[in-house]
């Protein structure tokens, strides 16, 4: 083998997507490493018709694809295939199908590739998963910051009750001490005898409108 085709050839056996060429007549003529062991292909399956394999409508209907490519002469595919390979390994796969010219034009088969995007997939879903985690954690900090407010509502509240009563103990301290003076003034006019030995009840008596006035 020409050593420039055995290096393009070695190159497609090793890459990481899986690809199977046709040729016009739909034979598979190669199928890579990453394609056999996804699809379950063996290295016979090579030579086979394509309609003949599994692969043809597995995971996804293979053989429209192909012809809808060679007739439209454009790359056609399908996205996001759930599939479980023969070794039990669970897949997203992207399918994309293209055909193979030669000059002047002329189609010559197609090229199958089975795109993994099962890592892409995952990371989208953690994204999401993550995202929505986020949203409960922003509205818990909302709940719990409007229940903050509503508590300093409720201390404001609190606050305000406790200053309009001491506001109150003020205004009856006040009223006290002027009551205070005013017995002190009254007990002040009395004769010294008199002052030092009535009481504020023995006075009440002695002074019924001074009584009327202390209730």
């Amino acid at each position: 083998m020409n050593p420039q085709l055995r290096l393009e050839v070695l190159a497609i056996e090793t890459d990481p997507a899986a690809q199977i060429v046709v040729d016009r007549d739909r034979v598979v003529v190669m199928a890579n490493l990453r394609a056999r062991s996804t699809c379950g292909l063996a290295a016979t399956d090579v030579g086979r018709p394509v309609q003949d394999l599994e692969v043809s409508y597995r995971p996804v209907e293979l053989r429209s694809l192909i012809e809808q490519a060679c007739a439209e002469r454009r790359q056609i595919g399908t996205r996001e295939i759930e599939w479980t390979t023969p070794g039990g390994e669970s897949l997203m796969l992207d399918v994309l199908v293209m055909p193979l010219t030669e000059p002047p034009g002329e189609i010559v088969g197609a090229k199958v590739v089975f795109r993994d995007i099962t890592r892409f997939r995952r990371l989208q879903e953690e994204l999401r998963e993550s995202h929505q985690q986020l949203e409960t954690a922003y509205e818990e900090l909302q709940s719990t910051n409007e229940e903050l407010e509503t508590m300093n509502e409720e201390l404001q509240s609190t606050n305000e009750e406790l200053s309009t009563a001491n506001d109150q103990l003020r205004q009856r301290g006040d009223e006290v001490n002027e009551l205070n003076m005013f017995l002190e003034s009254i007990l002040a006019g009395l004769q010294p005898a008199c002052r030092s030995n009535c009481s504020v009840s023995r006075f009440a008596r002695c002074w019924p409108a001074t009584a009327t006035f202390l209730r």
